[in-house]
């Protein structure tokens, strides 16, 4: 079985005939604290307003965005671009770009590069290397960006990888970009994650650069990834304005932007989600590390990026398949350019779901 991406847990449920609620869903890297309380009441208190359109200028939810990043930018209304989540926001920001040769990471999240093809754009790849803990090499990274390419995308932490790219060498890689006329998408969809999140978000340096957009989700962080709302971050206020021209109105539906007005506001829980996956992380982290089966690579956010070790264990162990037929759900990563099926990603959830995968893979591997 193969899946282009995590949270196929209907699929998964059908193909092994159990019920939904029996899988624990490891392969979609959602907040373990679930949906907010305030949340919940926000939505069935404004159920109602279902029989209305939404704004078609969004304001309250701009207004609300502004001021959950009024700290790092001063940014405007003109600078937000709402999407139906971030992979909408992807595909039409690249349809509008149109660019004719861009530079990715492999591996990093693949629909950069559905979206790229969509528009006949042709894709270069930036391999990164295992033996370099597959971290960016900025001098290597620059000298790979030849002259004809208008169009690179960064994610920031990666997906899968999950590691983190230096502030200052993004930044150097912005202006070098600037200067020869490249357009950047930096991802930041896991940067809520992140404790010392402005130590590593380019959002404060937005205003700066007019050929980087930033994305950002409000789905993974705040876990509500069925009501699909994300938003790019520009100083670009001319190409953000021919986004929302070239964009259906009412792309976002009213709960999702109540559901997303009600979780910014949240402070005890954004607290306490970032609180949670430290302790968590740091637990899963030195587990995993336990078992000489898996090479762990070190975790930035709420997934965890490991191989299989064949130097201790050289059976061929599909760990997936083993894994759901435990009705637990982990992601693969044999379809990203540059990994194959030794290559896994798991989500960081509760104690309890942790210590349930932990077992089962030492069960699978006989204690080793």
């Amino acid at each position: 079985m193969v899946y282009k991406h995590g949270g196929n847990v209907y699929e998964i449920s059908r193909d092994i005939s159990a019920d939904l609620n029996e899988i624990i869903d490891f392969s979609a890297n959602i907040n373990p604290l679930g949906i907010s309380e305030k949340v919940k009441t926000e939505i069935i208190d404004n159920i109602d307003s279902i029989k209305h359109y939404p704004d078609y200028t969004y304001k309250r939810l701009k207004d609300k965005i502004v001021g959950y990043h009024r700290e790092m930018c001063q940014i405007t209304e003109e600078n937000i671009y709402l999407s139906n989540g971030a992979a909408d926001g992807i595909y039409n920001l690249i349809s509008y770009l149109k660019p004719k040769k861009a530079l990715l990471l492999a591996p990093t999240f693949g629909e950069y590069e559905m979206a790229l093809d969509r528009v006949d754009c042709s894709v270069k790849y930036y391999f990164l290397k295992e033996k370099n803990g597959f971290r960016i090499d900025l001098e290597d990274y620059i000298l790979k960006i030849e002259e004809d390419i208008d169009f690179i995308a960064l994610c920031n932490p990666n997906n899968p990888t999950g590691q983190m790219t230096d502030k200052e060498d993004i930044l150097t890689i912005l202006d070098y970009c600037r200067e020869h006329k490249i357009n950047v998408l930096l991802d930041e969809a896991f940067c809520d994650f992140l404790m010392d999140e402005s130590d590593h978000s380019l959002i404060d340096e937005l205003l700066k650069y007019n050929n980087m957009y930033i994305l950002r989700s409000l789905t993974k962080f705040f876990a509500m990834p069925g009501l699909r709302l994300g938003y790019i971050l520009s100083g670009n206020s001319g190409v953000i304005g021919e986004l929302k021209k070239t964009s259906p109105p009412w792309r976002i539906n009213v709960i999702a932007e109540v559901a997303a007005i009600s979780s910014l506001d949240d402070e005890e829980y954004i607290n306490k989600s970032k609180e949670n996956l430290n302790i968590e992380k740091a637990f899963m982290y030195d587990k995993m590390k336990q078992i000489k089966c898996l090479r762990v690579f070190e975790p930035s956010v709420n997934y965890i990026f490991f191989k299989i070790n064949q130097g201790f264990c050289s059976m061929g162990i599909d760990l997936k398949k083993e894994l759901i037929d435990r009705k637990i759900l982990i992601r693969s990563c044999d379809n990203y350019v540059g990994l194959d099926g030794e290559f896994y990603r798991v989500a960081i959830k509760s104690r309890n779901e942790n210590e349930i995968l932990l077992r089962s893979i030492g069960e699978i591997f006989g204690g080793l």
